[in-house]
């Protein structure tokens, strides 16, 4: 087993004003992505960055006041049609959840899945059904566009959940998108498992958990053949990176409805914590790799977002969005000890 949790300790000196200038040490961690190489800054804040509190009634009466095409009285008279020779009946319905074409053109084949009547629905009251149902929904209209066009193989699915995230529409609804070439991040996730299979002989994701187990400092629990941890390198500053890994499935495709329920009984356990953290927005990608290639297993990645307090300022600076330097000031070690009494209950 090839994997190995680098970390270097490091240190910035500064002269401390709440200590009448005393020269104080302020240790930090460079934390290595043990498949990417990329980094990661962990550190203990001395204090905490207040989060903006949310106007949600506010919110939601702006966001219909200004329209939702999502909402059913809307819905029929709005929502874009996919064409006839994709899909004859021009959307797809399952359950609460329907499916729509993306008016986006992000990729050659797009929808957006509106998982419910519901306008808003808060993050405690997701249900198991109701996440089920929306996931499947974006299964089967994958299923279909691989039918139609065999070459736009590279599938994802997307939740912005509220304006924090990049949402644009309150009403809660994902996004799956099919091309014929990997998004940037899915390729080095590609590309990175590929080479280390070629390297080590065996799967990383597979090492992964098994790793993750041993240590136990990071991995929070399993629904089924689902497995939850957080990252060892976050990618926002709340420390919050919890990673859902799908074991032996490379492709979305490949996920059984079982699957789907188990990833949607543990999502909804996370929900339900960021609920209780007072956070209420975040950003969920599922990455999916291409049946027959086994060196890469499907695999989601859930981050809270936030605005700040003083001046609702974005938690995504020049930093990570063109340096690509995370920053995390609360261990992830710290964020799993909590989630995993939330999966005690399973």
């Amino acid at each position: 087993m090839a994997i190995e949790f680098e970390k270097e300790i490091l240190h910035l000196r500064i002269s401390d004003p709440t200590r009448d200038f005393e020269e104080t040490i302020l240790p930090f961690e460079r934390r290595v992505d043990p498949l990417t190489r990329q980094t990661s800054i962990v550190y203990v804040a001395r204090s905490r960055v207040p989060i903006g509190e949310p106007d949600i009634p506010g919110l939601i009466e702006r966001s219909l006041a200004v329209g939702c095409p999502f909402c059913p009285q809307a819905m029929d008279k709005f929502a874009m049609r996919f064409p006839t020779d994709l899909i004859p009946e021009g959307r797809i319905d399952l359950g609460e959840s329907h499916v729509f074409a993306q008016v986006l053109p992000l990729a050659p084949y797009g929808a957006v899945i509106v998982l419910s009547s519901e306008h808003f629905i808060g993050l405690s009251d997701f249900t198991e059904g109701m996440l089920a149902d929306g996931f499947s929904a974006c299964q089967v209209y994958l299923q279909r566009v691989l039918e139609y066009d065999p070459g736009a193989k590279y599938h994802s699915i997307l939740w912005n959940y509220m304006p924090p995230s990049g949402a644009s529409q309150i009403h809660p609804h994902l996004q799956s998108l099919a091309d014929y070439v990997p998004d940037n991040s899915l390729r080095e996730l590609l590309e990175a498992s590929q080479q280390y299979y070629q390297s080590n002989g065996t799967i990383f994701w597979s090492d992964l958990i098994a790793k993750e187990i041993e240590l136990g400092e990071r991995y929070i629990a399993s629904t089924g053949d689902v497995h939850w941890l957080c990252s060892f390198t976050p990618k926002m500053a709340r420390g919050m990176d919890v990673i859902a890994i799908f074991q032996g499935r490379q492709s979305l495709l490949d996920l059984s409805q079982q699957d789907l329920q188990h990833f949607s009984q543990g999502l909804q356990k996370v929900l339900r914590y960021m609920g209780d953290q007072h956070l209420y927005s975040f950003n969920l990608c599922l990455y999916s790799g291409i049946r027959a290639e086994d060196c890469f297993w499907t695999h989601a990645r859930i981050v809270p977002r936030v605005f700040g307090a003083l001046v609702d300022n974005s938690d995504v600076s020049t930093l990570q969005l063109l340096l690509r330097r995370s920053f995390s000031f609360t261990p992830p070690e710290h964020i799993c000890e909590q989630l995993r009494e939330y999966f005690q209950a399973l």
